[in-house]
Order: structure tokens, then C-alpha cells, then sequence
């Protein structure tokens, strides 16, 4: 039989772990995309990126935020 409170307490910690690895490897990937096209001398790329990463920045980091509280509660 399956224990659904464990289970569930899986399935928080799984998505937690997920979602800020997530946040990191965006974060890094993000970085070294600016620092090489800075080399490149692509000034109109590194806007985009600055664009695209700051809209999608605040999602992320909403759901990093709810993952990491649902864990916090799950963890008790």
C-alpha cells in the first residue's frame, strides 16, 4: 500500500530540489551567455537577454518560493 504522506513529502522535496537547480543552472547559463556575447561585441543580443531573463526571473522565482514553503510544511 502506498503511504500518501510520504509519498506526498517525496513529491515536495523532488519538485523543490527541481525548481532551484532550475533557478541556478538559468542563472549561470543567463551569466555566460552575456559574458560571451560581451566578447563578441553583441551589445543588441545582450539586451535581449537582459529582457528575456528579467521577465522570466519572476516566475521562476515564484515557484521556487511556493516549492520551497510547501516543503518547509511538509518537513514538520
Amino acid at each position: 500500500m502506498i503511504d500518501l504522506k510520504e509519498h506526498k513529502a517525496k513529491t515536495a522535496r523532488t519538485l523543490t530540489f527541481f525548481l532551484v537547480g532550475m533557478l541556478g543552472v538559468s542563472f549561470i547559463v543567463h551569466e555566460g551567455l552575456v559574458v560571451l556575447m560581451s566578447f563578441h561585441n553583441r551589445a543588441d543580443a545582450v539586451t535581449t537577454l537582459e529582457h528575456t531573463f528579467n521577465q522570466w526571473l519572476p516566475v521562476l522565482a515564484g515557484l521556487v518560493g511556493t516549492a520551497v514553503g510547501f516543503y518547509l510544511k511538509e518537513r514538520k
